[in-house]
């Protein structure tokens, strides 16, 4: 086709007979005949096409006309047809396409899916929400190794946090130089590493100001400042002893009971058998519901038999039932208890 405009200027276009006539054998509603020119459409021309069909209404068959990526891979996510947009995120391996892709998984709950898609695009909070949803503990384990190498620093405290991993979470605040709060992270949760944190922490702080650094309490030097320390340390240690094995979600009713005697009772407790003295009844309902629980947990790792978690007799009213979870999130609840306990809040 030949154009001309006022001042004699000529503009050509160029325009397929098997175009126009496929686009108006759709327009007729002629679906057949349409069918039946599209083998007569250059291949050069199928983009064209396949937009024209999708302003018609024809998504599916826009998406199987369409040689464009980009296009086919936004049909594909509009049609809910994830297979087909995965494996053209695949070719086209770009973080933006694998988040959408991901976006849409969850929204039509193929976890499976989301969980790949938030993996490809190193979508580290994204997978924090996924893996600590579902308790999958060894996913938050890389999760957190693979955010340490980005610097993604808070990502990995958190995980290790989830994880019970009090250590790693220090160590995760001395590398990023947070000493302050590591400081008050060892005053609630790890009592033992307070002295050498307060003194890297004083190291720090002298380079830049003298004075402040020289009023900073160590309890090393200063004991009497730090009301409950003492007790603090005891709990850490028993904390440490009769912790060793990390439960699933679904042992939590069963420690729940266990736990209705208050950490100060069974510190004591345990502090009196470590002296020789003799062991009270309570103290030995403990052991032997913690040494119960153990031993299903080490049978269902071993795949030996189903779990049947025990449950201790009490007068308490019943804890309601958690739902199960086939993952493993590992529940650590005397972590928080010897935090309180590490701290002034000894009165209760």
């Amino acid at each position: 086709v030949y154009l001309c405009d006022r001042d004699m200027n000529v503009v050509t276009y160029e325009l397929h007979l098997s175009v126009l006539q496929y686009q108006t054998a759709v327009i007729r509603g002629d679906l057949e005949s349409a069918d039946k020119l599209m083998s007569s459409i250059p291949r050069e021309q199928r983009n064209r096409v396949a937009a024209f069909l999708e302003k018609q209404g024809f998504k599916e068959q826009s998406l199987v006309v369409s040689t464009d990526p980009e296009h086919r891979f936004d049909l594909a996510l509009g049609l809910g047809r994830l297979e087909i947009a995965r494996e053209i995120a695949t070719e086209i391996a770009t973080d933006t396409k694998w988040r959408q892709l991901g976006e849409a998984a969850m929204r039509r709950f193929n976890f499976e899916l989301a969980e790949e898609c938030l993996e490809q695009a190193k979508d580290f909070s994204g997978q924090l929400m996924l893996y600590s949803s579902f308790g999958k503990s060894d996913k938050l384990h890389t999760l957190a190794e693979n955010a340490n190498k980005a610097g993604i620093h808070n990502i990995a405290f958190i995980c290790f946090f989830l994880l019970g991993d009090l250590e790693s979470c220090i160590n995760e605040l001395v590398s990023t130089h947070r000493l302050p709060e590591a400081a008050l992270f060892a005053r609630t949760y790890i009592p033992s590493k307070l002295p050498e944190i307060v003194a890297a922490w004083k190291d720090q702080l002298s380079k830049t100001h003298p004075k402040a650094a020289a009023g900073l309490a160590s309890p090393a030097e200063y004991p009497n400042l730090f009301s409950g320390l003492d007790f603090g340390l005891k709990a850490e240690e028993y904390l440490r002893i009769h912790n060793p094995v990390k439960l699933p979600a679904h042992a939590y009713p069963a420690m729940c009971e266990r736990r209705q005697i208050p950490l100060q009772e069974r510190v004591a407790e345990w502090l009196g058998r470590t002296q020789g003295d003799q062991q009270s009844p309570a103290a030995d309902d403990e052991a032997d519901l913690e040494g119960e629980i153990e031993a299903e947990i080490e049978a269902e790792q071993t795949g030996t038999r189903e779990i049947n978690l025990p449950t201790q007799p009490a007068a308490a009213p019943p804890v309601q039932q958690a739902a199960d979870d086939d993952e493993d999130l590992d529940l650590d609840d005397d972590v928080v208890e010897g935090a309180a306990a590490a701290g002034d809040v000894v009165d209760d």
